[in-house]
């Protein structure tokens, strides 16, 4: 099994930002100096801000002898799991936000990546052609272990 986690501290600077702009309003509005419909909107914008930064801060990738899961934000919740008999192969990539569209998850049919930092990815290769890269640490282990258990695999039809 091979596990990396990685985490951007700009997304977790962000996040504590945002948690700290909850907190100051909260209490503007308990104390009466803010009016509520004045704030509402803003603490809705902060709540969906502090959800996505929640998600975005952090990420959690395993190969196991079932395939490739990564799991989002600080509980490694949600789960994209991606089965070994829909793999193709693996391998490692130097890539940069600039390259991909910017930070965050970014797609376009056919391929898709997850960026929280640049440099080390994990790309994966579908058996139906698309691709899928994940800003990881060690993915040229990672990318060697999914390889060596797709060649233990029985071949298709077998």
């Amino acid at each position: 099994m091979w596990v990396s986690r990685i985490t951007n501290p700009w997304l977790i600077a962000v996040t504590t930002a945002v948690v700290v702009a909850l907190a100051v309003i909260s209490v503007l509005l308990l104390t009466g100096v803010v009016a509520d419909g004045a704030a509402g909107s803003t603490l809705t914008g902060l709540v969906i801000v502090l959800f996505a930064g929640l998600l975005t801060s952090s990420l959690t990738a395993r190969v196991t002898g079932d395939g490739l899961a990564i799991g989002f934000g600080p509980l490694g919740w949600p789960v994209r799991r991606i089965r070994l008999s829909k793999i193709d192969r693996a391998w490692s990539e130097v890539r940069y936000p600039s390259q991909v569209g910017g930070w965050g998850i970014r797609g376009l049919p056919g391929s898709a990546t997850i960026m929280l930092r640049g440099g080390e990815c994990l790309i994966i290769r579908y058996r139906s052609g698309g691709q899928l890269a994940v800003s990881v640490d060690d993915a040229e282990r990672g990318a060697a272990l999914i390889n060596a258990l797709i060649a233990e695999r029985p071949p298709v039809g077998a």
